[in-house]
């Protein structure tokens, strides 16, 4: 003789979500990015500005880019948002000279990033030649659009 058995359902099956999957790093986007000027031990005026910029960045990644209008940078972040970009050559600017970027204590937070930046520029390589100096500044930016999903 046969028994016909009838089994609750269970909700834990496989395919069923026991608990949310953990949020996920997400950077990307446009920015709005005041740059102040902390310390300028360069000849002349530099005034401080705001640019749009853009981070692109794959969920999840450490690795990002990070455009500021001008240079395109490269660097990684980390799941709680601090981020580092190895210094950088970038092309003549204001200086009419080729500089070097330095990014240091980088950021990220829900609401943007902050990070300073030191321009060292090499005055030898001017025409006319100066003294080489640099310029330190402090970058803000400010997300556009979805905040950004810092997991911790």
């Amino acid at each position: 003789m046969l028994l016909a058995v009838a089994l609750p359902a269970c909700s834990g099956g496989r395919g069923s979500p026991s608990s949310p999957s953990p949020a996920q790093l997400q950077v990307g986007g446009a920015y709005t990015i005041v740059k102040s000027i902390a310390e300028n031990t360069c000849d002349g005026n530099l005034t401080p500005g705001t640019v749009s910029g853009t981070v692109t960045h794959a969920s999840a990644a450490q690795a990002f880019t990070m455009n500021d209008s001008f240079v395109t940078f490269s660097g990684t972040v980390q799941s709680n948002g601090a981020f580092t970009i190895p210094p950088t050559p970038t092309p003549p600017g204001h200086f009419g000279v080729p500089l070097t970027s330095v990014f240091e204590g980088g950021r990220f937070t829900t609401n943007g990033f902050e990070v300073q930046v030191r321009l060292d520029v090499n005055g030898a390589n001017g025409q006319p030649p100066f003294p080489d100096c640099r310029v330190s500044q402090v970058w803000r930016g400010t997300k556009q659009g979805s905040p950004n999903v810092i997991p911790g």
